[in-house]
């Protein structure tokens, strides 16, 4: 490195640096962000200046999610300004090349949405200017909601696509910029290319303020509640404001779920039957948006009064005061709803993450609290539905990520259902919900992912913890009434039935982002030129796919049905015991993720054999790495 021993950049570096933190105060409007990157000028703070300047905010299929604050690596009004403007400029190119000429005299339609965090809603009223400039017409939420209301609304609405600000369950000096496409799911590869190119190109930015939105905000004489929109053209050509104020919930929203819902519904009003088994439970949002849709969704379903409340935790606060971390598979995240579960005598409680797009649940068996892995709850849903579905005239479709339990695929294939495994994450069972639909067949898509996610695709083609929660107690209403079995109970029988599946889930850190890529190449050379190892730990290996190679072991000439990427890191491999595991490179920091489950006729068999190859994984596979301290 040049320079002296004490500094943190290069000669170059410092150069390019100090450029970028002199563009920023050309563009900068704040007075308190202008003061303070003058002051690292100043001061010659190269920490600073390569933290905020150095490594560019990118733009990937989960939109933007970093640290607020000053700079370009940062999330702030620029950054943002940014987004939305290579955003709209994307969505108009596409709308160009897909509709007729009378259809683009229409204006185009956005849904922006907002949870609780800080700069949230100003940072969703700086979105709509941007897209108020390029004369979109804006369907704007003019209250936290869930994360959940913006791909079902973009779907109910027609919209061109749909932003939602909200860094999820990160920490509260996080924030995001979440993008839906025209067909209510997440962007995938390479439309995630396509919109950074074109933010990239955005040199000169057109809106850094709100002054648009509060101007055409103004020009509404009345507000005008989302049960009044009952699609894009009642609206199109009657306002003279460009600003759609969806100020008030969806009843849309809560009748979707209810009408999604396996059990017998009464036909004038769409509340299920059969719910007077729902056990009584204790709920936390997390300080963050998920009370008002819960409140109400529960309300609708009949069992608002079975719900009990985490005071301390049911409003807003982006500060998450009582956590250390607003996640809920975190250790602690829970421990305030399990002291008032306890107080109550209640044994099931139920948690969303800050914008509610996921679901956690524990139960208190034999007088201690367990709470359900994600898989454990996707296996509980699948069942549920699997029991229910026999009778509808639509067809049924599994998806599951390649991370998650391989136990649904097998309920799924002794069932006669339809199972698919996708890549990580909704974007890809999204997607491939929304191909079923457009395939002209009736489909009714359920799919998960190990990390608390759950997605009803007759709802939405997200995750959406409110939707997961109402089919989860529904689930737990029909086995208490029809087998009296509490949720639980109800695991211990499909684990009975199907085999007991048990992971063993951890990750390593490495030093760099270069290490991980050495560390799968040592993986590869211990196959000895073949394309996969002949055993690991000495057991048989009977299938192994590489995703990152572009090779699978059981297709025809070893091509992978799932999609290849050169540049991700991705191997998956099945053992002759019933031990399946993937290892993958995490994407955003230097860290190997392993997800490893066991098979076996019991839980010690599963857990033990899962443990046995993860100690042997993180021995010899990755043994310069620091390990995580807890194993799952």
């Amino acid at each position: 490195m040049d320079g002296s021993s004490d500094s943190v950049l290069s000669k170059a570096e410092l150069h390019i640096v100090r450029s970028l933190a002199q563009k920023w105060l050309e563009l900068d409007r704040d007075p308190s962000t202008r003061e303070a990157i003058r002051g690292f000028l100043d001061t010659n703070d190269e920490q600073e200046l390569k933290d905020r300047f150095l490594q560019k905010l990118k733009f990937g299929t989960a939109g933007l999610r970093a640290r607020m604050g000053a700079g370009f690596a940062l999330l702030n009004d620029i950054t943002i300004a940014q987004a939305a403007q290579g955003l709209a400029v994307h969505l108009l190119s596409i709308r160009k090349e897909t509709v007729d000429e009378k259809e683009l005299l229409q204006p185009s339609l956005i849904v922006i949405g907002h949870d609780a965090r800080h700069n949230s809603e100003r940072f969703a009223a700086l979105v709509a200017s941007v897209f108020i400039f390029y004369e979109f017409r804006v369907y704007f939420f003019n209250m936290p909601v869930h994360t959940p209301m913006i791909p079902f609304s973009i779907r109910k609405f027609g919209a061109d696509g749909g932003v939602m600000i909200t860094a999820s369950h990160n920490p509260g000096h996080d924030n995001g910029f979440k993008v839906y496409t025209a067909n209510g799911h997440q962007i995938v590869s390479p439309e995630d290319e396509t919109i950074a190119k074109r933010i990239d190109e955005q040199m000169k930015i057109h809106v850094l303020d709100t002054r648009l939105f509060d101007e055409e905000n103004a020009k509404n004489k009345e507000k005008v509640f989302a049960d009044d929109i009952t699609g894009p053209q009642n609206v199109k050509n009657t306002r003279e404001s460009m600003i759609i104020d969806l100020k008030g919930f969806d009843q849309d929203y809560a009748r979707a779920i209810l009408e999604a819902l396996p059990q017998p519904k009464v036909p004038t009003t769409g509340v299920s039957r059969n719910m007077d088994y729902v056990p009584e439970f204790v709920y936390t949002p997390l300080h963050g948006v998920g009370q008002f849709p819960m409140d109400y969704v529960t309300t609708c379903a009949g069992i608002g009064k079975k719900m009990h409340r985490v005071d301390l935790q049911m409003e807003p606060d982006p500060d998450f005061p009582t956590v250390k971390f607003p996640n809920p598979e975190e250790d602690g995240a829970l421990d305030l709803a399990l002291e008032e579960a306890d107080a109550e005598k209640i044994n099931l409680v139920l948690a969303n993450d800050p914008d509610a797009d996921r679901l956690a649940v524990a139960e208190k068996v034999n007088g201690d609290w367990i709470q359900f892995s994600g898989n454990q709850v996707g296996m509980l849903l699948a069942a549920y539905i699997f029991e229910t579905h026999r009778n509808l005239d639509r067809k049924l479709a599994i998806f599951t990520s390649t991370v998650s339990t391989g136990m649904v695929g097998i309920m799924a294939e002794k069932e006669g259902v339809y199972f698919e495994e996708t890549l990580t994450g909704f974007k890809w069972m999204g997607s491939r919900a929304f191909q079923l639909e457009a395939s002209g067949e009736p489909w009714t898509v359920f799919a998960f992912e190990e990390a608390l996610g759950y997605m009803f695709g007759d709802v939405c083609f997200d995750k959406d913890g409110v939707a997961a929660a109402l089919f989860f107690l529904s689930g737990a209403s029909r086995w208490m009434e029809v087998e009296k079995l509490t949720p639980w109970a109800k695991l211990q029988q499909l684990y009975e039935k199907y085999g007991h599946f048990e992971d063993a889930n951890t990750f390593v850190r490495c030093s760099d982002l270069e290490s991980i890529d050495k560390t799968f190449s040592m993986i590869r050379s211990r196959s000895k030129g073949l394309d996969e190892p002949k055993s690991v730990a000495g057991i048989p290996v009977i299938y192994w796919r590489d995703l990152t190679r572009g090779y699978e072991s059981s297709t025809e000439g070893n091509k992978p049905n799932l999609p290849v990427d050169a540049t991700t890191q991705m191997i998956t491999c099945e053992l002759k015991n019933g031990v399946r595991f993937t290892i993958r490179a995490s994407g955003t920091e230097p860290k190997i993720k392993y997800y490893i489950e066991g098979r076996g006729e019991t839980a010690k068999e599963a857990k033990t054999a899962a443990m046995d190859i993860c100690l042997f994984l993180l021995d010899k596979w990755t043994p310069n790495a620091v390990t995580n301290q807890k194993l799952s």
